[in-house]
């Protein structure tokens, strides 16, 4: 990634360039997550448009370019990606991992950063909110936004990943071992394809001072909950002002977010989506 790339990056994130170490690697992620949100709108207009999985995906150029001019971020492919160029640009050492959700059956990544010979977790896309160390020999515990992260050796590079307090502690399991950046796109690709997670779901997810918030179009009746001591906190939208409170809320482009509740009203009315389709926000 260019010079030119990096300075409107870590302007937008609110940072400067510096040296890296442990330290700036925990700043580079608080920004990223009070900045960049896990967020599906963006993935969910962008299969409607571009259809064929090969065309969908983005780049670290095209996502930190939606981000800075819309607002968006993306899921956990896509979002890590992105981060990981940011940071190896950065003079960070790290490379990608494919690693298993075993209670939904599927694959997530993961960026592994090494700092003093010690290796981290790092993952704005689940996300997590800090640098997670792996030992082999006990398990180890970090705290970031009043969540605990523990991270427990299994075997063979494999390690269980879980955060408390929370409804569901586990996250998942990571295996310690790079992926080529080709098999990587390609999961990126098969994503996009007919058994791609968040197509259909609208999910935003971000943290608002220094408290984690999420939106989830499968939490019904709509509304934004932070996570709190363990315990989801609700408030619950005015169905008419809920494309302009997502986007003032999320600072995302109002224009996205009203795309995609057109799109889900079409797809899930079964959901009570709103026919957005002569609203009054335009």
């Amino acid at each position: 990634m260019s010079f030119k790339m990096i300075q409107p990056i870590l302007q937008y994130l609110g940072m400067v360039k510096a040296k890296p170490s442990l330290e700036y690697l925990q700043k580079l992620i608080t920004a990223y997550s009070t900045t960049v949100p896990w967020e599906s709108f963006s993935r969910i207009l962008r299969k409607d448009k571009l259809i064929e999985p090969e065309k969908c995906i983005r780049l670290e150029f095209e996502f930190w370019n939606d981000a800075i001019t819309y607002g968006t971020g993306g899921t956990c492919y896509e979002s890590n990606f992105a981060f990981n160029f940011l940071l190896k640009s950065l003079g960070f050492e790290t490379y990608l991992t494919i690693n298993e959700i075993k209670d939904k059956s599927s694959l997530h990544s993961a960026i592994i950063v090494s700092i003093d010979s010690t290796k981290f977790i790092v993952d704005i896309g689940y996300p997590l909110y800090a640098p997670i160390p792996l030992n082999k020999k006990k398990a180890v515990f970090v705290k970031q936004n009043k969540i605990e992260y523990v991270s427990t050796y299994l075997s063979e590079d494999r390690y269980l990943i879980e955060n408390y307090p929370h409804p569901k502690p586990y996250l998942y399991h990571l295996t310690d071992k790079p992926i080529g950046i080709k098999d990587y796109l390609q999961i990126c690709v098969d994503d996009y394809g007919e058994k791609g997670l968040f197509l259909d779901r609208m999910i935003i997810r971000k943290v608002k001072q220094g408290i984690p918030t999420r939106f989830d179009s499968e939490d019904l009746p709509f509304n934004i909950h932070q996570l709190q001591n363990g315990l989801k906190i609700k408030q619950y939208l005015d169905i008419e002002n809920i494309i302009v409170t997502l986007s003032e809320f999320y600072n995302i482009n109002i224009n996205i977010i009203k795309q995609v509740f057109k799109l889900q009203a079409k797809l899930r009315p079964a959901l009570g989506f709103i026919q957005v389709g002569q609203d009054k926000h335009r």
